[in-house]
């Protein structure tokens, strides 16, 4: 996979493997919880905004309760993201900043050809006769 390569190509140790092997194991549950935690937000405060009648106390504290999971998600993630960082030797943190440099441009490249593809090949949509 993708990730795999990665890692072989900035050159970990099997020791360094091990540490992020460790790492994901503790980060991965506790993010997938995050993450459920800022779903479940965003779907009551979308309830808050459609309710048949409009609570506004209830609309700001449930747009609290969304910002608060955002911000765990993203805490969360810059956390794992600088024990990630703390493993790697400074050759590998280069390697690694230049190898996720090529992945944004190509992801960005496949985002504009995905949306050239849309606005060249309109839905047809069917006549009315």
């Amino acid at each position: 996979d993708g990730r795999q390569g990665l890692l072989q190509q900035i050159g970990l140790t099997r020791d360094q493997f091990r540490q992020l092997r460790q790492m994901n194991a503790r980060h991965h549950p506790i993010m997938m919880a995050a993450q459920q935690r800022l779903r479940e937000a965003a779907a009551s405060l979308d309830e808050a905004i459609y309710a048949d009648t409009l609570a506004e106390g209830e609309f700001e504290t449930k747009l609290k309760e969304q910002q608060l999971a955002q911000a765990e998600v993203i805490r969360i993630r810059s956390m794992g993201e600088l024990a990630i960082r703390k493993i790697l030797t400074p050759e590998q943190l280069v390697k690694f900043r230049e190898l996720r440099k090529q992945f944004e441009e190509m992801r960005r490249e496949n985002v504009e050809r995905r949306q050239n593809r849309q606005n060249n090949n309109p839905i047809q949509r069917p006549t009315k006769n």
